[in-house]
């Protein structure tokens, strides 16, 4: 059975140094982060990519399940960066902000970011991150960080009734397909700059351009966290990701997890300044 994504053309021009060196590529599989974390297990080379046309189990955050049909980009890198564990978070950052990139830079698409790891369209879900780290007494063993996007894919006719008004797809916003083994070729090799980026000390620049996409700073969002609803302004992320949210109370919490509820849709340069100073 032929697929809509030819293999042999994923590592076709590829320039990244580490991300991407071994691509393992499935038409289908279970989930691609489960099938690397158990191939990490085994002591697979740091860099390896795992691929797949549909997901059988893809999961989002929070366990929830991730539509994975023919037409989107799944697939999952495996890093084992020498850093705290408390640092891990922030790839999620990282890797949302290279995706959103890519939207912007390449198909003039006005990709916004929604903490943690959303990336949103006027509003509508078009990626998800989803970062998960391997532990042994508080020291870091690997890191498996996964990526979906919806590319080839028409959300009405895709996905069902619950989330097809709240998701959209490359191929919708621009009207016509493009080539998946394209545009991972160009995910992975921003994924590895803004990481390489991160990893030599320049962290900083790399959050404030996650900022600068980040519309729903300065603004009023209802938050959820462990069960509870709070209401709040999302003031700023710190230099450890943490969304600091300032209360009806005006107390100021940070939170390390936990999801915004509602989110209205804003333009980029319509953004808000934080009115506090960031962490």
């Amino acid at each position: 059975m032929s697929t809509g994504i030819d293999p042999t053309k994923l590592r076709l021009g590829l320039t990244t140094k580490l991300l991407g060196k071994h691509i393992i590529f499935f038409q289908s599989v279970d989930s691609t982060n489960q099938y690397l974390k158990r191939l990490a297990e085994h002591g697979v080379e740091e860099g390896t990519v795992v691929l797949a046309e549909t997901q059988k189990k893809g999961r989002g955050r929070l366990n929830r399940k991730w539509s994975s049909p023919e037409g989107g980009l799944y697939f999952s890198v495996l890093l084992k960066p020498q850093m705290q564990p408390k640092d891990a978070t922030k790839l999620t950052l990282v890797f949302g902000l290279a995706v959103a990139e890519v939207l912007r830079e390449d198909f003039s698409l006005p990709a916004e970011l929604k903490w943690p790891n959303d990336v949103l369209i006027k509003g509508r879900k078009i990626c998800g991150i989803l970062v998960e780290a391997s532990m042994v007494n508080n020291d870091l063993r690997f890191i498996v960080a996964g990526i979906g996007v919806n590319v080839n894919l028409i959300p009405t006719l895709t996905f069902s009734e619950a989330i097809k008004d709240s998701a959209t797809s490359i191929q919708n916003e621009i009207g016509s397909e493009v080539s998946i083994e394209d545009f991972f070729r160009r995910v992975l090799e921003k994924m590895e700059f803004e990481y390489n980026l991160m990893l030599n000390g320049k962290e900083t620049q790399v959050l404030a351009r996650w900022r600068s996409l980040a519309s729903f700073l300065g603004n009023s969002i209802d938050f959820s966290f462990c069960g509870k609803r709070i209401h709040g302004v999302a003031l700023d992320i710190s230099s450890q990701g943490e969304l600091a949210v300032q209360l009806r109370n005006g107390n100021i919490v940070h939170f390390a997890f936990g999801e915004i509820a509602n989110l209205d849709t804003l333009s980029v340069e319509k953004q808000k300044t934080p009115s506090q100073p960031r962490a």
